[in-house]
């Protein structure tokens, strides 16, 4: 331990830290006012302040260095850094301000670093516990007018310090309403008891140009980070216009409320609501009441910058503990229109329902971008369902059941033997031995299917013809005759739609073995779905409704079922030889 402290030259018993400008050898000083005044007006430095000792400081004092554009860091009460490479190391050691100073950081690299412990848990630490109010913060950061300036502003927490505040640990404020050029980058653990620990301010209006969008504040919560605020706090609170990355820990009550900027939750990125109930978000002044429970809340809320989007992928957690929270709630508290542009859901685990307006889900579900994870309910309503569906797993253990997003929805036979898929044109995964077919040739006796295209075991269920199943299980057989890859049918015929035929609109009728199968609408149910034709080996014998009030006619016995066709009242026809038999039902919708 002695070797440790010996930095910088004469060390005392009441010294707090060593701090190095230059070339110059290290001076140590008896208090961190002293040595923040020995910094006083130095510019394009490489600065190194070192912890000797547990230290306190009053925040009254100001360093001057020049912030060209900035008048508040000329007037603010604080530490203004600026212009210096500053690295603050310290150590094992705790500093813990005893007023209400914060420290403003501007131009150049600005990074904290600490010792970690055998079990890697940080052991240097910086504690706000008296700042003006909660609304104050520890570390401001200020940025450039101009997108294009070669001043950065950057900072880093390195994995050995842990940052405590009352109010924001760390904030990204307006130079006017711009703030380009900062970068913030978090590897250690930031926590706050009052207010949430980490933000850019809503005066952060600026926008970069289309490809200029690195320009704008960008926030990194790297793998092993941890950002924790109390249960009836948002951890992090994104109300100006910034980038987020987060690959680390984020938990509150709110795990993040966003009113601006782009959010990419991945690698391990965990977002954990911690709130026990879930409340609704309320617009009040420039911020907002409640809004907990939920992992992440996207606001669209007037006089923000808004441009909003959300990335979830990797191994993504989002969670919310309450048992009516949201993974992802979108909302518009004061906005007429919503201010995300998009929600990308490429991969991840999903705990908690989905919100969104109205204009918003349309738009996710019109452009498909929803394209995997796995959910706690059931998602179906934001998929594109031409292109991905959700499959119900269940637990074997906890019975739990999970969705998991699928490129099509798995074909599996119901309680009632009925194959369950998605709706015709859909993308389909078939089970093993089976296979989709499509009438490509009608003759008065027979009908010659296709093989429809098949990749992965994954077909695209044709919208405008009909089509059957076939596979070696006797649920599914045909009569049928291979040839290369087609089949031929003979005794049940199948015409084109646009006559006698297997789909009417969306509709379809699968001639799934002795079985005549009705498809309805984006889901199947079994109240509206199906129209299953039942017996022995031979030709159907028995048609079967069933609908929410069953009025079709059952027990109709037929030799041989030769076409069905739908019309718009409702009605299903079933044709046997020439003869045409009317089934009332609410069948097409």
């Amino acid at each position: 331990m002695a070797a440790m402290l010996l930095i910088g030259t004469n060390v005392n018993a009441t010294d707090v830290c060593s701090l190095k400008i230059g070339d110059a050898e290290a001076i140590n000083y008896e208090s961190l006012e002293a040595a923040f005044a020995a910094m006083d007006g130095t510019q394009n430095q490489t600065v190194v302040l070192t912890m000797l000792a547990d230290a306190t400081f009053d925040g009254t004092d100001l360093v001057k260095a020049p912030v060209d554009g900035i008048q508040e860091l000329q007037t603010e009460n604080g530490y203004v850094f600026s212009g210096n490479d500053f690295t603050w190391d310290l150590k094992h050691f705790t500093v813990t301000n005893a007023h209400w100073g914060r420290f403003r950081l501007h131009a150049n690299n600005y990074t904290i670093k600490g010792d970690l412990d055998a079990q890697d848990h940080p052991l240097g630490t910086i504690v706000f516990a008296d700042l003006k109010s909660n609304s104050q913060c520890g570390i401001y950061l200020y940025g450039e007018t101009n997108e294009n300036s070669s001043v950065h502003t950057n900072l880093t927490i390195e994995k050995g310090v842990t940052i405590s505040s009352m109010g924001y640990a760390i904030a990204v404020m307006a130079n006017g309403t711009y703030a380009y050029n900062v970068k913030v980058d978090i590897y250690g653990t930031i926590t706050s008891t009052g207010e949430s620990a980490i933000s850019i301010l809503g005066t952060v209006q600026g926008i970069p140009s289309q490809g200029n969008e690195a320009a704008a504040p960008t926030i990194n919560i790297h793998d092993g980070a941890s950002v924790t605020v109390p249960a009836d706090k948002a951890a992090l609170y994104v109300a100006g216009y910034g980038n987020w990355v987060i690959e680390g820990t984020v938990e509150g009550g709110t795990g993040i409320y966003a009113k601006a900027g782009n959010i990419t939750i991945q690698g391990n990125g965990t977002v954990i609501a911690t709130a026990a109930t879930h409340t609704e978000a309320e617009p009040n002044g420039n911020g907002y009441t409640g809004g907990m429970g939920s992992a992440i809340i996207q606001d669209s809320k007037n006089g923000y910058a808004g441009g909003m989007t959300l990335v979830v992928t990797g191994n993504a957690t989002l969670e919310s503990q309450a048992s009516d929270g949201y993974a992802i709630e979108e909302i518009k508290t004061d906005a007429s229109q919503s201010k995300t542009e998009n929600i990308t859901i490429v991969s991840g685990t999903l705990t908690g329902d989905i919100e969104m307006t109205g204009d918003l889900q349309a738009q996710v579900v019109l452009n498909g971008t929803i394209t995997g994870g796995t959910f706690s309910t059931d998602i179906s309503e934001f998929l594109n369902p031409s292109q991905k569906a959700v499959q119900p797993v269940e637990d074997p253990v906890t019975h739990v059941i999970t969705y998991e997003v699928v490129v099509g929805r798995v074909a599996a036979l119901n309680a009632d033997g009925l194959a369950t898929f998605s709706c015709p044109d859909y993308n389909v995964v078939l089970p093993a031995g089976l296979k989709a077919y499509k009438a490509i040739e009608v003759g008065e006796e027979e009908v010659t299917f296709a093989l429809v295209a098949e990749g992965n075991g994954v077909v695209v269920l044709p919208k405008e013809t009909g089509f059957v199943l076939a596979g070696a299980a006797g649920s599914y057989s045909l009569p049928q005759k291979s040839t290369g890859d087609a089949i031929e049918v003979s005794g049940n015929l199948l015409k084109p739609s646009t006559e006698w035929g297997a789909s009417y609109k969306n509709n379809a009728y699968i001639l799934h073995g002795n079985e005549l199968w009705i498809y309805n609408g984006d889901t199947f149910k079994d109240d509206k779905a199906f129209l299953p034709i039942s017996g022995g080996v031979g030709a159907p014998k028995r048609i079967v409704l069933k609908a929410d009030a069953a009025t079709a006619v059952e027990n109709v016995e037929f030799e041989a079922v030769k076409a069905v066709k739908f019309i718009e009242n409702g009605q299903v026809l079933i044709k046997r030889g020439e003869t045409i038999y009317n089934v009332q039902g609410q069948i097409v919708k």
